[in-house]
């Protein structure tokens, strides 16, 4: 079952620090962020369940998106923080390997997030 949610209610439910960005693909309508997801960072982990896991967040309905020069196949891009700053969602990363940051944002009117 796959909820659709607004930014807010995403980035009160989900925890997305240290989680690894993998992929990003957009459209005009939509963007596509697959996520190698630390499940133990999670308010609802519970001991024994997967500590980590691949999920795909899911916009829709997007009014603006902006990654920079960054899209397709990610080299294991780092979270360092998610945050909602005039309801845009800014995802800050960082490229562990060449020590380089990056800022996501978008803005979508729906969230849905899916086990891959």
């Amino acid at each position: 079952v796959i909820k659709i949610m607004t930014i807010q209610t995403f980035i009160e439910k989900y925890y997305l620090h240290d989680s690894l960005i993998t992929k990003i693909t957009h459209n005009e309508t939509s963007v596509n962020i697959e996520v190698e997801f630390c499940y133990w960072q999670q308010e609802n982990y519970k001991e024994g369940d997967s500590e980590v896991g691949m999920i795909e967040i899911s916009f829709s309905d997007i009014s603006f998106f902006d990654s920079g020069s960054l899209s397709g196949e990610i080299d294991y891009y780092s979270i360092l923080e998610a945050k909602i700053d005039a309801d845009i969602l800014i995802i800050n990363l960082l490229d562990d390997f060449n020590d380089e940051y990056y800022t996501i944002s978008i803005k979508a009117d729906k969230v849905a997030v899916k086990k891959i």
